[in-house]
């Protein structure tokens, strides 16, 4: 969800700034939810999708953050103490982006390795699409609105990963942003040089994410 507190953690003006490296290293995405308002335009641009990653994760309120596919409460300041600690754990997994916008059209590859044979884990990889920074003077008076979702280039339950510790796992993405973008409003504003591209590595089963890089 959309948090003024959390987002104010990655300004370094503020007294609890996370720090360069972990601003810098921190994949962050939000979906939008049909609560409290069923009319959030975000939300409508993309709720197929959406619905199905609450599902999966059981949400059934909000305000709600996950770190590393757990729970990690509804507090910005939870959410932050958790992604803090998580940063720096130890992976096998490492994930490489290259590419860019292209005209009007996102040209991506995504490269996954591990150094350890995790071909008997359901282990999935997502990539997705969200907006740094849009401005809509909503109903709730929030009106700057950061890491919005968009689209997941893969499906919203993930591409199928056989890491046997080995071979390099490549995959190519061509995506347009959708127009118009999340409606015609014309007082919803943004810019496609904040456009971010999010990719993880999930294990399906546990939920545990076991890396995530972002462009």
């Amino acid at each position: 969800p959309q948090d003024a507190a959390f987002d104010g953690y990655f300004a370094p003006s503020n007294s609890q700034y996370v720090g360069d490296e972990n601003a810098a290293n921190w994949a962050r995405v939000k979906y939008s939810m049909s609560w409290p308002s069923s009319t959030d335009p975000f939300y409508l641009a993309n709720s197929t999708e959406q619905n199905e990653r609450r599902n999966y994760y059981g949400v059934n309120g909000i305000p709600a953050g996950f770190g590393n596919g757990s729970s990690a409460g509804s507090s910005a300041s939870t959410w932050r103490s958790t992604g803090l600690s998580s940063i720096g754990d130890p992976t096998p997994i490492s994930i490489t982006l290259n590419g860019g916008m292209i005209d009007d059209g996102l040209q991506m590859s995504v490269t996954v390795s591990s150094e350890s044979d995790l071909s008997t884990t359901d282990l999935r990889l997502f990539v997705c699409t969200s907006i740094d920074s849009v401005y809509y003077n909503s109903p709730s008076a929030y009106d700057d609105f950061e890491n919005v979702f968009i689209d997941f280039l893969t499906s919203s339950s993930g591409q199928d990963l056989d890491l046997d510790g080995v071979n390099d796992i490549t995959e190519e993405f061509n995506w347009s942003m959708p127009s118009p973008w999340p409606n015609t409003n014309p007082n919803i504003i943004w810019d496609i040089s904040d456009l971010n591209v999010i990719a993880f590595v999930q294990n399906y089963t546990s939920k545990d994410v076991l890396q995530a890089e972002w462009s």
